[in-house]
């Protein structure tokens, strides 16, 4: 028998006669008491994870899902060229999950008119541009066309922006760029205005051709700020950027520079375990692989960290793996720890933890998986 219809049996629809049953009255509002709790609960969780999804669409719009820069840059958007070509474009597009490639670049400027200023980041985009986050979000104009000949350097700016400054569609602007010597300008028309109601970006971004930022950074044709790799599909996010970074991690362009490939959680770290707080539904361990960077500038050294999440039903070894001066010898491509450990490897199992951790340090540029060290 069902266990919920003898209760409610037992409770309410007995007749037999000498049983207590509950009054009428303090059972419907018994039942409309859980009736309303169940739907107020149903509300704040459909609230909470749609406010998640937008405010991840919209920090995904700006940034895309993952992006392949210069290992070496040390600034967000006063970034460090790569050199890219067709081969590097097909081996990316060949990644399972991969819906579409891209490239920009970046350049931090100022926007000032007569009566104020803006400090603001342009970011080009090229033709293979996808526009449909911002055409969504534009309310008035068009988006950047580089083949208009008549109105050059055409860029789209927020809304916010633009009350700021006292802009409107089709109105011009300059912008200044500091380099290390001298201050350039360059005069700008606006093709159309974007409002997204993410005040963080819609204060920052300005959109344009990506020829013009090659020019002002004095780059060659082929060379961008980084590429940039939309999924198909977000939950496997963590998993597609850990086949990306493997296989980017390697690659060196023509000018011998490394690629590094980070997820937009890696990009904005903060915004992002911000929303993890809300996630309610989600089990304390979820199965899959964590990556991160963290790079030590007064140290000038790189550190790559791996995090493994187990089932709390399927244990798993916890390794912790350390490296010095052993990986000098740049003609290595990879290396196993040995288990038994050395003068300048460290190695210890566990064997009853759920979380495996895997971390290395090194005065080169490392990467460690499971036991296993890559040298970059």
């Amino acid at each position: 028998m069902n266990f919920e219809l003898f209760i409610a049996r037992r409770i309410h629809f007995s007749k037999n006669k000498g049983e207590k049953r509950a009054s009428a009255p303090a059972i419907k509002i018994a039942i409309a008491g859980v009736a309303i709790g169940l739907a107020a609960m149903i509300i704040a969780l459909a609230v909470v994870i749609g406010f998640k999804k937008e405010v991840r669409g919209k920090v995904v719009g700006f940034g895309s899902h993952i992006q392949v820069t210069n290992l070496q840059n040390s600034s967000a958007y006063e970034t460090l060229p790569v050199c890219v070509d067709a081969q590097l474009f097909d081996a990316l597009r060949k990644i399972d999950n991969i819906k579409h490639v891209q490239v920009f670049s970046t350049k931090p400027g100022i926007i000032k008119t007569d009566s104020a200023f803006q400090g603001v980041v342009l970011k080009g985009v090229g033709q293979d541009y996808d526009w449909d986050f911002f055409k969504q979000n534009l309310i008035e104009g068009s988006i950047v066309n580089p083949a208009d000949t008549v109105n050059i350097n055409q860029a789209i700016l927020s809304k916010d922006i633009a009350n700021k400054l006292g802009l409107k569609t089709g109105d011009n602007f300059i912008c200044y760029f500091i380099g290390d010597n001298n201050v350039r300008m360059r005069k700008f028309y606006i093709s159309g205005i974007y409002r997204t109601n993410f005040e963080d970006y819609d204060n920052l971004f300005v959109i344009t051709d990506i020829d013009l930022i090659r020019k002002l950074n004095n780059w060659e044709e082929d060379e961008v700020s980084g590429i940039e790799l939309l999924v198909t599909d977000y939950d496997k996010l963590d998993e597609i950027q850990a086949d990306v970074f493997q296989k980017m991690i390697y690659h060196q362009d023509r000018k011998e520079n490394r690629l590094l490939a980070r997820s937009i959680k890696d990009v904005n770290p903060m915004i992002f375990s911000w929303l993890d707080l809300l996630d309610t539904h989600k089990p304390p361990l979820s199965k899959g692989r964590r990556w991160y960077w963290r790079r030590d500038t007064r140290r000038g050294i790189f550190t790559r960290f791996c995090t493994v999440a187990a089932w709390p039903w399927r244990p798993s070894p916890l390794r912790w793996g350390c490296a010095s001066s052993i990986l000098n010898n740049s003609s290595t491509k990879s290396s196993t720890i040995p288990p038994t450990g050395g003068a300048n490897t460290f190695l210890r199992r566990r064997t009853s933890l759920s979380v495996r951790r895997v971390a290395a340090e090194s005065t080169r540029s490392v990467c460690v998986r499971a036991g296993s060290l890559y040298l970059l």
